[in-house]
């Protein structure tokens, strides 16, 4: 694993790829609950995930999610989609979606989405998908336009396997304002006679990655920061103070460069971080934003 030196090198313009912020809920450990089935089960939603499900049945931690085909006059492909998705635009029968006012907004471009899947299904042949796609808004337009695409198809298999969905670059040097992460389920089905059951092409995902360019940081901007208490137990205030407009990010790294919180914020503002699952050591604290680090403070954590 890279340490947290690397980021001063890209600044000085050596590109390389390395772990950076993530996504909200990669791992899918925390759920909502929503509301009650007729049949007393209850139904949850992952945080900024919409359309997949909760499983206990994980690569690792608590839960996973998983996405499941769906029936309306035949059997039709799931989906579960960061962010959410706009209903005037996205059709579950189109092979290609449309993800017009969908994903989540971003401050950073990643080069790649890894993660780990596991697909059963009872056709061989069946096949579910993963989409990566960074949009940027063009106000002459008035629309979002795809400056980055990354597909992957998945094959049958009961195990968890890793994957790794590579966004291509269509605009180098432009940075994304919002990202989707999509993905769908198979179409696959069998009925079990026996015991009256349906099976179906049933897609699991778990501990999603995002691999970002970190040349893309190409500018050290200075701000007024403030880090307190430090060394902090329990929980850090922070704040900042600037005049530029930005979509800000606070990214916490541990020791050996990985991304371990991450979180929006603004300036002017005094924010709290709850460190009550941090383990003691030391941690770099960054105020981020599209293309640009704005402090890189290090901080010690006791517990």
């Amino acid at each position: 694993m890279k340490k947290s030196f690397p980021l001063i090198v890209a600044l000085l313009g050596i590109g390389f790829s390395a772990q950076a912020q993530q996504l909200q809920n990669p791992n899918f450990e925390n759920w909502t609950f929503v509301d009650t089935l007729w049949d007393g089960q209850p139904i949850y939603t992952a945080d900024q995930w919409q359309g997949g499900s909760q499983t206990t049945d994980s690569y690792t931690g608590n839960y996973a999610a998983k996405i499941e085909p769906m029936l309306s006059c035949g059997i039709m492909q799931g989906f579960m989609i960061y962010g959410g998705f706009d209903i005037n635009h996205f059709n579950y029968w189109a092979e290609n979606p449309d993800f017009t006012g969908s994903g989540a907004p971003v401050n950073f471009k990643p080069t790649s989405v890894t993660g780990y899947f596991k697909f059963p299904s009872p056709d061989s042949n069946d096949i579910a998908k993963g989409f990566v796609v960074l949009k940027k808004f063009n106000p002459q337009l008035g629309v979002s336009e795809e400056i980055g695409r990354g597909e992957l198809e998945f094959t049958p298999t009961n195990e968890y396997t890793s994957f790794n969905i590579v966004v291509n670059d269509l605009h180098p040097g432009m940075m994304p304002d919002s990202v989707v992460v999509c993905f769908s389920s198979g179409m696959g089905f069998s009925w079990n006679t026996e015991d009256n059951t349906m099976s179906y092409g049933t897609l699991f995902i778990d501990q999603l990655r995002v691999q970002e360019d970190v040349a893309a940081v190409t500018e050290l901007v200075h701000i007024n920061t403030s880090f307190f208490p430090n060394p902090a137990s329990g929980q850090l205030n922070y704040s900042f103070e600037t005049a530029v407009v930005d979509q800000f990010s606070l990214v916490l790294t541990d020791a050996a460069g990985r991304i371990v919180y991450s979180e929006k914020t603004e300036s002017g503002v005094q924010h709290t971080v709850d460190l009550g699952t941090f383990s003691a050591g030391t941690y770099h604290a960054q105020i981020r934003g599209a293309g640009k680090l704005y402090a890189n403070e290090t901080i010690v954590i006791q517990q």
